[in-house]
This record gives structure tokens, sequence and C-alpha cells, in this order.
């Protein structure tokens, strides 16, 4: 187990653990719960179970769930070699192609942004990147669990493995309007603003980083 128990109520204990394969269903679910409406929930269910899937496999993977009992109630997932792990995404397109596929026929109106989504794993596959660099990819909690410090607990614990594996900082990135709460909460663990950008949906983004301290 990683990190010290933390208690939602006097009587539930939920404990954060490097995530089973076994837990990756529940892991969508506890996703799709979290952000409802959010371009990756809306590639549905196959698409989430494959993407995190593949993060799974990846051998630089960092992926931590909290668990009450055998529930998993949030996650936080990332990898080392952000670049390197783009690329074995892109080598593997054939295994997202159903999920996509049928997200497309659900929601025609997806096409545009799954299109420019392709684009951006193919730049950030050929970006130059020092290989101890890692992503924080997504950090999620069941509604419920909000504001109960669980997204906390999860956040340090991934820091933490990333600084054991050797990794020099850790970025991520995370929407500019309308998300103060999200941007304040990294603001708090130390992340420091690097950039802001447009994403090709139109979106505003915030890009984070924390070296190692």
């Amino acid at each position: 187990m990683l990190g010290s128990p933390l208690y939602l109520s006097t009587d539930s204990e939920v404990l954060v653990h490097d995530l089973r394969p076994s837990e990756i269903d529940q892991v969508v679910a506890v996703h799709l719960a979290a952000f409802p409406g959010f371009f990756l929930s809306r590639m549905g269910s196959g698409f989430l179970r494959q993407y995190y899937m593949s993060t799974f496999r990846y051998a630089g993977a960092i992926m931590l769930a909290a668990a009450h009992g055998e529930t998993v109630v949030g996650f936080v997932s990332g990898f080392l070699a952000p670049s390197r792990f783009y690329r074995e995404m892109r080598s593997r397109w054939y295994r997202y192609l159903p999920p996509v596929l049928s997200a497309i026929a659900r929601q025609p109106r997806l096409l545009a942004t799954v299109a420019s989504n392709v684009l951006r794993v193919r730049r950030a596959a050929t970006d130059p990147e020092d290989p101890r660099h890692c992503e924080l990819a997504s950090i999620a909690v069941l509604p419920q669990a909000r504001g109960s410090g669980l997204g906390r607990c999860l956040a340090l614990a991934f820091l933490d493995r990333a600084w054991e594996l050797g990794a020099t900082r850790v970025r991520l990135t995370t929407d500019a309007n309308d998300n103060s709460a999200a941007n304040r909460f990294y603001q708090s663990l130390g992340f420091r603003l690097e950039r802001a950008f447009v994403a090709r949906d139109t979106r505003l983004m915030n890009e984070y980083i924390l070296p190692r301290p």
C-alpha cells in the first residue's frame, strides 16, 4: 500500500495502492462520473477502457487507485517519458479504432475533436524530451468524495512515486476557464504555471510544471 489511510468518515477507510488490472473498469466508471460531458467521457467506456489499459501496460506508467474495501473511489494516472508513451499509443492505433468509430457513429460531431486529438498525439510523440520527465495525465474522485482530501492524497502519492522512479519534473495540463478549483488545487501542491495555450478545440489550457524538490 502507498500513502497513509485517508478517513472519509468515522467508519470508512480509503487506502491508496498500485492499480490492479481487475480495477480498470472501476477506473473507467470513476472517470465517467467525475468528468461528465468532457471529450474522453463522450468517447465512451470502450475508449476509456482501452486508454487506461494501454497506460497500465506501459513500462513507465504510474497508476494508483484509492479504494474503500474493494470499491475504487478515486485514481491517478500518468507516465514517465511522455513522448515514448504517445509513440506507443500511435503504434497501436488499431486497438483504438473500434471504440473511436463507435463513438463517432453515436455522436458525429466528435469527428473534428477526434481529428484534432490525433494531431495532438502525433505532436506529443515527436517532442524531444528528457525521458525523466513525467506527465500527470488523469486524476479523479467520485463526486461524493469531493472535498474529502482524497484528491490531494492521490496527487501526493503520485508525486512520491514519480520522484522514487527518478523523475526530474512532473507536468500536467488543465482547463484555464471555469476551472478555478482545479487550478488552485495544483498551485497548492507547488505546481507553477509554465504557459497558457489554446487547444485545437478552442479551449484555453494551462500547463503546470513541478520540478523535483
